[in-house]
């Protein structure tokens, strides 16, 4: 969990941390027994590019790749120009090998264990106390899963950063491993059967830690098919031969660049850097519309600040693509006024995608009804709200949860030391912005893209 996650990022009551690799100054603070890192966005690598770090840590196969391989982008920009003659790979201390050559003595070490998507694991962390570990894909970005930890001290999922669309929850209800979570709609279970809870076939979560960075939002959003889907039929009113830069900027936005290719059935040119990212992971429908040539497509999604001579800043024609997130009603205002102005023949340089990597409220509830677990914990909390986005959670999810799971919330907050009786419920309002809407706002480009993306974000 980012740093600013309760306990610590702790995943109690196990000696679990997630996404949280830094030591606090806190004398109660003690040594988990073992890390896991849900996917690789900067907040949740906090910490791991210190040589000292020497604990074991579970991830996906695709977040390894991009993590030992990860490049800062001002590092990549200098190397790709020629101004460095090596790369700069901050993390590739996780992981020494031996060279195949050489003495036999030479330190080699690897922090980083892969597990297999849908495949429970047992991983012991002490003499006494073992636990099945199940990565589940997120829907967020490559690499990035979901959590289910499953032990003598309890059952939890862990979401990392998710998007909880219907569909992605929709086929959760056919996992083998949640199923036994997720309480029939109709129910006639015998209360005097026999076996323990644990033998029984229908059990009860005891947590979900939860992706809250857009709990303050309730506006319905569209899901990634439909925003993708809107973005091309936009881009389809173009002249055959204009240019579009995909602002790609962040891991997550992949969907993108596979609807664009399919649709136009072209390819799209990457850089050096994502390139190399993206053919390493486990996706074969992105690998088959990426290029490096840039002279061979006219849909580019370069090195943003570093970008080729095809859309390079200043270039005329090029049309922008920015990825925001839009509330539905916002969306269907802004498509059918681009669409009118494209087909008057109005310029249009700068193009918006609705395309969100977070879960609003609603899909939020949606996704924590489905399992009806005894207590959720938020991932993220915003520093700037004094916990005021905790206080909200027992109201917000009351009917999600097992009887008594709003109070089990406000107690998890007196255990982290939230003077709860100091905090009001906040309801969801229509002028709260996320910090995510924040940051994707930051890192929109194109000449008046800025004030574009303001314009329409809720």
């Amino acid at each position: 969990m980012p740093p600013s996650a309760p306990h610590h990022s702790f995943l109690h009551p196990y000696r679990i941390r997630v996404d949280n690799f830094t030591t606090p100054k806190d004398p109660s603070f003690s040594t988990p027994a073992l890390y896991l890192l849900s996917h690789t966005h900067s907040d949740h690598i906090t910490g791991l590019d210190a040589k000292s770090f020497g604990s074991r840590i579970i991830c996906s196969n695709d977040a390894k790749h991009m993590l030992l391989n990860y490049e800062p982008a001002s590092d990549r920009i200098a190397f790709d120009n020629g101004e460095k003659s090596e790369k700069i790979r901050p993390y590739s201390h996780l992981k020494i090998e031996t060279p195949s050559r050489g003495p036999v003595n030479i330190f080699s070490r690897d922090l980083l264990r892969t597990l297999a998507l849908n495949t429970p694991t047992e991983i012991q962390l002490s003499d006494d106390v073992t636990v099945i570990i199940t990565l589940i894909d997120a829907n967020h970005c490559p690499g990035a899963v979901m959590f289910l930890v499953e032990g003598p001290e309890g059952n939890f999922l862990h979401t990392g950063d998710l998007r909880a669309e219907s569909s992605f929850v929709d086929s959760l209800k056919r996992s083998p491993w949640l199923q036994k979570y997720i309480p029939p709609s109709l129910s006639y279970s015998d209360s005097a059967s026999c076996g323990t809870d644990n033998e029984k076939p229908l059990r009860t979560l005891d947590g979900i830690y939860l992706d809250t960075a857009c709990l303050l939002s309730h506006h319905d959003i569209l899901s990634k098919e439909e925003a993708c889907a809107g973005l091309v039929q936009l881009m389809s009113f173009f002249p055959p031969l204009t240019r579009f830069f995909i602002n790609s900027w962040t891991w997550g936005y992949e969907d993108m660049l596979k609807a664009v290719g399919r649709a136009f059935n072209s390819k799209i040119h990457v850089d050096r850097y994502k390139y190399s990212i993206y053919t390493g992971i486990s996706d074969p429908s992105l690998h088959s519309v990426l290029t490096r040539n840039s002279t061979s497509t006219r849909f580019h999604a370069c090195e943003r600040w570093n970008r080729c001579d095809q859309v390079e800043h200043g270039t005329y024609g090029v049309v922008y693509v920015n990825p925001v997130t839009l509330s539905r009603s916002k969306w269907d205002l802004y498509f059918e006024k681009t669409l009118t102005s494209l087909q008057s023949g109005e310029l249009v340089t700068n193009l918006l995608c609705p395309l969100s990597r977070h879960s609003t409220l609603p899909e939020l509830r949606a996704f924590v009804k489905l399992f009806k677990p005894n207590l959720v914990v938020p991932n993220f909390l915003n520093p700037q709200l004094g916990n005021f986005d905790w206080a909200c959670m027992p109201r917000m999810f009351a009917d999600c949860l097992t009887d008594g799971g709003e109070e089990a919330i406000r107690n998890d907050m007196r255990m982290a030391g939230v003077q709860i009786d100091d905090l009001d419920y906040v309801s969801p309002r229509d002028d709260v912005e996320s910090l995510e809407v924040g940051v994707e706002i930051d890192n929109v480009v194109g000449e008046g893209a800025e004030d574009l993306a303001k314009q329409w974000t809720d």
